[in-house]
């Protein structure tokens, strides 16, 4: 696993906020910003790649179970609206 420094991160964050201020696409400013911050830190390209990828994997069982959820609650409340009122 790679070690990065906190200037980096905080360099990367700036770069994501401009991007984002600037109108840019705000998923492309966050990779953008992160890759960057995860250069400028010390990670180097294959360090900041892998580190990446691994945080978007651990984090995909959380968002397809918030997914899941809202997906669930809707057709519940197209199928059954009766739920809705007392």
């Amino acid at each position: 696993m790679a070690t990065f420094s906190t200037l980096g991160a905080l360099i990367g964050l700036a770069v994501a906020i401009v991007l984002i201020v600037k109108k840019v696409q705000p998923a492309y400013s966050l990779i953008l910003g992160a890759l960057i911050g995860g250069l400028i830190g010390g990670g180097g390209l294959t360090g900041t790649v892998d580190t990446m990828v691994s945080g978007a994997a651990s984090m995909m069982s959380s968002v397809l179970r918030i997914l899941t959820s809202g997906i669930l609650a809707g057709a519940l409340i197209v199928n059954f609206p009766s739920l809705l009122t007392s």
